[in-house]
This record gives structure tokens, sequence and C-alpha cells, in this order.
């Protein structure tokens, strides 16, 4: 085979170009030299080929040996990372999460491009291949003068061509739409990760508002009962009426915080609702029935840093974003070089369409181009490029970054709002006593109103402190888990495609 490329090789290039070759082909004769000649052009494509730098050596970028917040060394469980929703134990939670995987509108958008992107890298990968095309025509003459049929006229053609990748511009062409594919997988598990934790900020927004408003009426029932008794003291003339102005005034602005609370309730539950792919309100029976604050796990392993490269999907994106505009840098590279393509095709007429085979002409081309004058497009083009792959290395490097400072960020704020909220719950059991102490004294006239008034406004204050603060560690531990690149694992893909883990 080595000997039979060697020799066509010479013959081609000691001819004139383009040259063109008849060929009487005889029925079987006919199959085999079109084989021939595709063979041998595949045969040359793998010869003359130039190797392509290997762009992952780019991608090299310096990781700490931990989190500088974390002061967990428990190891990272990658199956509670997977769906890490699930140890809020709120089974209300985590049905809307998987509902979300499932029927959220950007998931099956970022879907929908994943599938074009892979059809995109199969029509590349079709430029290995030769196109070949093929045709049949039938015409009969009549002569109208004489009214008398003329002879038919059968033909048929065969065309191929194939160009040769001789300087990797078409390996270059898949890699780059190989690595885009990969990047358009890594931004749908961006995607899935990003509604994933979406869905429970929300819930635990609208599980939040819940509670205050819960608190808020309680607290309002219980300044309605001070009214009351302030307004049997001004009567029975043991208080001024001061005192109920100031009770009533302190009655209608806890009752003035109500609307804002009902309205951060509703905007919570109508995204909830978009995000599970619903109209505004389609999951208003699933929170009907009031529950408390979803609990997170008190502790989250984080893992290593150089791990957490692997899990977030935004850096491999970015990674894969580097190796497309690396491979462009070679196609760029291509363009300045000659191309080499190959053409050939069969002919044959006959009156008769049983004897077409036996009338072949075949015809073979091989034609080679090459830039000579363009006023520097192309190399400047080539020089957009690297521009651009350097820029792309710059973003990784950058991506990489971002990943670490919100980790260590989500690593410090869940476990101050650990604390701040075990902090909170004395501090709300303390209002709430004190409250109790103030009005048993009132009542026996121990001490004036303003203190009564006052120990009120902060178990109000103190209640609402609490579930902020409840809120916020759930909130902290959703975006911890996001920020490690938990969720999307265990994900499905929209569109029945089929796609591999990273």
């Amino acid at each position: 085979m080595k000997s039979l490329i060697a020799r066509e090789s010479q013959a081609m290039v000691s001819r004139p170009w383009p040259w063109t070759t008849k060929l009487p082909i005889k029925n079987g004769r006919k199959k085999l030299k079109i084989v021939s000649l595709m063979a041998m052009s595949l045969c040359l494509s793998a010869c003359l080929s130039a190797p392509v730098r290997d762009s992952s050596t780019l991608l090299e970028t310096n990781v700490p040996d931990k989190f500088l917040s974390s002061t967990s060394d428990a190891p990272l469980d990658g199956v509670a990372l997977d769906s890490w929703w699930k140890h809020f134990d709120d089974d209300v939670l985590a049905s809307l999460v998987e509902i979300g995987l499932l029927e959220n509108l950007d998931i099956d958008i970022a879907g929908a491009r994943l599938r074009q992107a892979r059809e995109n890298l199969k029509a590349e990968r079709s430029n290995f291949w030769p196109s070949i095309t093929a045709g049949l025509s039938a015409s009969r003459s009549r002569d109208f003068d004489t009214g008398q049929s003329g002879a038919s006229l059968y033909q048929a053609g065969l065309d191929a061509s194939y160009e040769v990748d001789v300087f990797g511009g078409i390996r270059n062409s898949v890699k780059a739409a190989n690595a885009e594919s990969e990047n358009y997988e890594a931004n749908l598990r961006s995607v899935q990760l990003t509604v994933c934790a979406d869905i429970a900020l929300y819930y635990i927004d609208a599980r939040a508002a819940q509670m205050r408003l819960k608190n808020t009426r309680a607290t309002l029932q219980s300044q309605a009962e001070t009214l009351q008794i302030v307004e049997w003291r001004e009567r029975a003339g043991l208080v001024s009426s001061l005192d109920l102005e100031q009770a009533k005034q302190l009655y209608s602005q806890t009752s003035a915080s109500l609307p804002p609370l009902e309205n951060s309730y509703r905007g919570a539950l109508n995204r909830l609702a978009i995000l599970v792919g619903l109209n505004p309100g389609g999951v208003d029976k699933m929170l009907a029935s009031e529950r408390s604050i979803p609990v997170p796990p008190g502790v989250i392993a984080t893992g290593l840093p150089a791990s957490l490269l692997q899990r977030r999907p935004d850096v491999y994106a970015a990674e894969q974003t580097v190796l497309a505009e690396t491979a462009r840098v070679g196609i760029r590279r291509a363009s300045l070089l000659p191309s080499l393509r190959l053409s050939g095709s069969l002919n044959s007429s006959d009156s008769s369409s049983i004897n077409l085979l036996d009338i072949s002409v075949g015809s073979i081309l091989a034609n080679i181009a090459g830039p000579v004058f363009n006023g520097g497009r192309l190399r400047a083009q080539l020089s957009a490029q690297q521009a651009s792959a350097h820029a792309a290395v710059t973003n990784y490097r950058k991506t990489v970054l971002t990943a670490l400072e919100e980790t260590e960020n989500a690593i410090s704020t869940f476990e101050t709002s650990q604390r701040r909220a075990a902090d909170l719950v004395n501090a709300e059991a303390a209002a709430r006593n004190s409250v109790l102490l103030a009005r048993s004294q009132y009542q026996a006239g121990l001490i004036g109103f303003d203190r009564l008034l006052e120990t009120e406004r902060t178990l109000l204050s103190a209640q609402d402190s609490l579930a902020m603060a409840d809120a916020d560690k759930a909130k902290a531990a959703a975006r911890l888990f996001k920020a490690i690149g938990g969720g999307w694992q265990g994900a499905p893909t929209p569109g029945s495609v089929n796609t591999p883990s990273m």
C-alpha cells in the first residue's frame, strides 16, 4: 500500500494542476476503480496530516491545598452531593426540585442547544468522508413537422469529491465542534445546578415569609389583648389616655407590617411556579399548609479545591472554550497553506437503458489551491484567533478563581449563619419571657406602660430576626451546595439525549 501511495503521489506532483484523465470503464471494473480512488485519498489524508499542538497544556492554574474557611475534615459524600436537597428533610422541597429538573424551561432550552451542537459535530465529522452524488435522466425527441418520434436518450452520472486533510484543517474543525458540544453540555449542567439552588432558595423564602406572617399575627393577637387591658384600665381611671393611644399605635404598626410579608410570600410562590414550568399560582396548594423553615445538615463536606474544579460545570465549560478556540487557531493556520481536493466522475449515455453500464466514461481531477495574495487578511484572522484563544485561557483562570472565591464565601457564610441562628434562639426565648413578666407586672401596677410596649416590640423583633436567621442558614447551605458543584450529577437530560458524565 505504501508503494502504491508513493507512486500515485509522485504521479500527481509530476503533472500540471489541474489534470484530468479519461478512463473507459467496463461493467465490474468501474466499482473497483472508484473504491481504489477513495481508499488512496483516505490514506493520503492519514499520512500527510500535520500534528496539532495539545492545548491541554494551556489549562494550568494554581489551586490551594484546602479551603481557608472550612473547619470540617469530613470526606465528601458524592451521593449526598448529587441530591443535596433531600437532606433538608422536607418532602415538598424535594418534590419541587425533581419537578423543576424535568419541567424547567431554561433546562429545556439548554438541552435543545446541546442537541444542536451535537448535530453540528456530526456535520463536521462528515467532512472526513467523500461526497458522492448520482443522477439519472431520460429524454425523447419528436419532430412536430412530420409527427414522428425520435430516438430516446438515457444518461447516468456519478460524481465524487474529497478534500484531503493535509494540514489538519478538518481535524481542527472537528475538535472545535466537539469542544463546543462539550461546552453546551456543561452549560446545561450549570443551568440544572442553578435551577436546583433557585428552587431551594425561593422555597426557603416562602417558608420564611409564612413563619414571619405567623409570628406577626400571633404578636398582633397578643397586642390586641394588651390593648383591651389598657382600655379597661383607662375606663377605670388607673392609666391615662396616653397609654391607650400608645397601645393603639403599636397595634396599627404591627398590622401594617403584614402586607409587605404577604407580598413577599406571593412573590416567592409565583417564582417557584415559573421555575417548575407552571403558571403563577401553580404551587400554591403544595405550600398551603404551614411548615417550619427547612433545616439544613449541620455539617457539609466540601472536599478539596482541586476536586471542586472537576464538579463545577462553569469551570468545565471554560476549559472546553479554550480547547475550541485553540482548535480554531489550527483552522486559521491551515487556511494559509494549500488545500488538496480530489474529484472523480462517471458518465454514461445511450439510447438503451440496458447498455448504460457498458458505455461509461470516467474522469479524475486533483486540484491544489493555495493563497497567493489577500492583502494580509488571512494572517490578520490568524492573529485575531490567537488573541481570542489567549482571552479564553485568561477567562478559564478567572473562572477558577471565581469558583474558589464563591466556595470560600459560601463556607464562611454557612458557618457564621449557624452561630448567629443559635444566638438568636436564646434571644427570642428571653424576649418571650420578658413579655410575660412585663405584662403581669403592668397589670399589678409595678411598671409603666412604656416598659410593656418596649418588651412587646423587642419580642416581635426577636422573632422576626430568628426566622430570618433560620432562613439565612438554610439559604447559605443551598448556596454552598451550589458553590461546590452539587445537584447536576443525577439530573435527567432533557430531550432524551444520552449525555455522558463529565
